[in-house]
């Protein structure tokens, strides 16, 4: 009895380390797709700055941690017409196997349609008065991967306007049976910001950059999803978003920290604070440090602005919380319009317009809002 006892202990033992060896992401078997749209056939569509541009560096990032040549795409700026992007991920999918993982990656401008509550990405060649037939629709996106897509788990990242509409998406395909993961840079009510924060955060930790995880070990989706947060917070003033569905541990291994890049846990790398040139405050953040001094960077500008300051110097990014169900006014599009806070997680209300419809609720930080 003895004896069947322990082999009974080591089969539970390998079932669980078979489980735990599912959990860590395997490039090799990976199919990708990626699309940067930064430019637009419409020219009333606003442009995004190509220099230093995040999407590339994650493309060569996913190259370089080993995802086969043949099972990564990525469409730039006017390579990005509806047939194109439409086609690309269709093939992309074809090359799965039941074992692979698809990473679909868009960045650019969405938006949804407040009637129905569609949503798209726009494409190069997109004419956003007519979407529903000139525009990616998620909902494409969604059948394209239900039916040619073979794995089991999805990983989509986004990184533009009302990008968290991704998470119905997911809990679409989890009802075809697929395991999904969510990062977007912002929920599904909400504008984006203009600038890499998002794809520069994701970038740092599918690199495994010590700045994601003082401290070092493994870094999990849960982590990028922190990581990605704090960046967004404090660079931005906006909300990103992580979803999974019940099948997608947060637990999935993404990258690790190498054991000699390990920061401390007490470092102030990484973080964001306000310093004062000419007699004006600035965010900035902290990229290097010794002793009593740390290295900072203006976001939005070039390197060449980054300097080396006492930290006691720097002051702390301060965020007002208001109360619940409190009525305020809320700045969109550089007009202050009266809203009830619905709400309030950690920094950021969940407002409600008044005299709009729930469609346009929206998360915000104190930097949009006054006392009525």
């Amino acid at each position: 009895m003895q004896k069947y006892y322990v082999l009974w202990i080591i089969f539970i033992l390998c079932v669980i380390s078979a489980t735990l060896e599912a959990e860590t992401w395997e490039p090799g078997k990976t199919v990708a797709c990626l699309i940067g749209i930064l430019e637009w056939k419409d020219t009333n569509l606003a442009v995004y700055e190509k220099e230093g541009r995040q999407d590339a560096r994650l493309f060569h990032l996913l190259q370089d941690r080993g995802v086969p040549q043949d099972k990564i795409e990525f469409l730039k700026d006017t390579q990005g017409t509806l047939d194109h992007c439409i086609s690309t991920l269709t093939s992309i999918a074809k090359k799965s196997a039941p074992d692979s993982v698809l990473i679909f990656y868009y960045a650019g401008h969405g938006i949804v349609d407040r009637n129905t509550g569609n949503a798209y990405f726009l494409n190069y060649d997109c004419n956003t008065s007519k979407p529903e037939s000139t525009c990616l629709a998620l909902s494409a996106v969604e059948e394209i991967i239900k039916n040619h897509f073979t794995g089991k788990q999805v990983v989509f990242c986004a990184d533009c306007c009302y990008s968290g509409n991704l998470n119905k998406v997911a809990a679409s395909l989890e009802k075809a049976g697929k395991e999904v993961c969510v990062f977007s840079s912002a929920t599904s009510s909400n504008f984006s910001t203009g600038q890499w924060t998002f794809t520069m955060s994701l970038c740092d930790a599918l690199s495994g950059e010590p700045v994601v995880k003082p401290g070092g070990g493994e870094v999990t989706a849960s982590d990028i999803a922190s990581y990605i947060y704090h960046n967004m917070k404090y660079a931005d003033f906006q909300m990103s978003n992580f979803f999974t569905t019940k099948g997608f541990s947060p637990g999935f291994i993404m990258s690790s920290i190498k054991n000699n890049q390990v920061l401390p846990d007490n470092t102030h790398i990484g973080e964001y604070k306000l310093t004062k040139w000419k007699n004006e405050w600035y965010h900035v953040r902290i990229t290097g440090q010794k002793g009593t001094e740390v290295q900072i960077h203006y976001p939005g500008y070039d390197d060449e602005w980054d300097e080396w300051v006492q930290y006691t110097s720097l002051k702390d990014i301060s965020f007002s919380v208001y109360s619940k169900k409190q009525k305020i006014l809320v700045e969109w599009d550089g007009k202050w319009f009266p809203a009830r806070i619905e709400n309030v997680q950690d920094v950021f209300h969940y407002i409600k317009y008044d005299g709009y419809g729930d469609e346009w609720n929206e998360w915000v930080a104190s930097n949009r809002i006054k006392d009525k």
